[in-house]
């Protein structure tokens, strides 16, 4: 499960919410509630989430935790159009690793990823480590 589904129906059960309510609240279908839950919709845009901090009239800290999930649960990835070579292989080697990693585990600590990827580039056949 993606952590802003889990984070989004955490933060409405705490304020005593049934999915019905919410979305009538924000001003959504209770299906689209379900389906992001579930983890059937990918992460809401940010108007979405400024509804359901302002519906709910959430905490410093409940707002900052839904946008942090919303951020980590981001399945895209978009280069920009000036990125180098070297970050489209550094995707595609990602791209191809990621169903290798096992077993899988909850994300806690952004410098692990980062490890992953200064290893990935320098590593033995890392990117920068690959004969031309």
């Amino acid at each position: 499960m993606n952590p802003f589904a889990t984070t989004l129906r955490r933060i409405r059960i705490e304020h005593g919410l049934r999915q019905a309510d919410l979305a009538s609240r924000i001003g959504c279908e209770k299906s689209y509630i379900s389906a992001i839950e579930i983890g059937l919709k990918g992460v809401p845009k940010k108007q979405f989430l400024h509804r359901v901090v302002g519906a709910l009239s959430l905490t410093e800290v409940e707002a900052g935790e839904l946008v942090a999930a919303a951020s980590v649960a981001e399945r895209k990835l978009i280069l920009e159009l000036s990125a180098p070579a070297e970050h489209y292989l550094l995707l595609h080697e990602l791209r191809e690793e990621l169903p290798k990693l096992s077993p899988p585990r909850p994300f806690v600590d952004p410098c692990g990823i980062c490890i992953f990827i200064d290893n990935l580039v320098a590593g033995p056949g890392g990117i920068v480590g690959r004969p031309a």
